[in-house]
């Protein structure tokens, strides 16, 4: 099963207020488990601020080479028709002070988004993304993005209290949140009482509430129905968002020892 990732395009109070204050901090940091909805939030507050222009870049398996993470940072940070710049793939620090000063050179203030980084744990473009958050840039202000932080820099500003950050806490669905979520995703009105049956089963998971929304559509059932405990949409979202992405070994250990 898809879930429409609009369906997740929620403000969050709690984040916008810490992305806001990216350029009085040196960056941010968004963290939390699976379906929380750490993308769609900071695309929420990407879609409305005034703050900066805010560009992103979403890592795949071929960011752990450095040479394509830093090609693909450069082309989301610079303009297609500005300047040409190409990253040394001798020198990672070296390119990405030289791609902060274009930023700040061509008169930008840029939020540059940098999402699904915990896929790069332990990969050798962390080199890359280290030196462009050891960069000092009163025009560029980097987010990551993911299920946790890879060492990939900020340590100095976490110390000193230096980043905005937004946690699973701050990313869990407060009521009211959940019933917006739940009823875009059934498409109707939904009533009080299987709002809060959502909010207390799913503790404010934000695909939870998406997953239950879209078992509701159908009008005439409700959260106490057996229609939507044997509707399956969870079973094939967690088995998409957790067994699919262990690795093979794993799964097959974890197969192999099960009850």
């Amino acid at each position: 099963m898809t879930i429409r990732g609009d369906l997740l395009l929620l403000h969050r109070e709690r984040v916008d207020a810490q992305l806001e204050r990216l350029f009085e901090l040196s960056g941010g940091e968004v963290t939390g488990p699976a379906g929380c909805g750490k993308s769609s939030a900071v695309r929420a507050w990407a879609s409305s601020t005034r703050l900066a222009e805010v560009t992103w870049l979403s890592i795949q398996q071929r960011h752990r080479d450095s040479k394509v993470l830093a090609a693909d940072l450069f082309d989301a940070l610079l303009p297609a028709d500005g300047q040409e710049l190409d990253p040394d793939d001798s020198d990672a620090a070296g390119s990405m002070s030289v791609l902060a000063g274009s930023v700040e050179h061509a008169g930008r203030r840029v939020v540059l988004v940098i999402d699904d980084v915990h896929e790069l744990d332990d990969a050798p473009s962390l080199d890359v993304v280290r030196s462009l958050t050891a960069v000092e840039s009163e025009a560029l202000r980097v987010v990551l993005v993911g299920r946790w932080i890879p060492a990939a820099g900020f340590d100095e500003q976490r110390r000193r209290g230096l980043l905005a950050i937004c946690s699973a806490t701050d990313l869990r669905l407060s009521p009211r949140e959940t019933a917006a979520i739940v009823c875009a995703a059934a498409g109707r009105e939904v009533s009080d009482q299987d709002v809060d049956v959502v909010h207390q089963q799913t503790d404010g998971w934000a695909l939870g509430a998406a997953v239950s929304g879209l078992a509701l559509r159908d009008s005439t059932i409700s959260m106490s129905s057996t229609q939507v405990a044997h509707d399956g949409s969870f079973d094939e979202i967690l088995g998409h968002q957790v067994f699919d992405s262990i690795e093979p070994d794993i799964r097959q250990f974890l197969l192999d020892t099960c009850v």
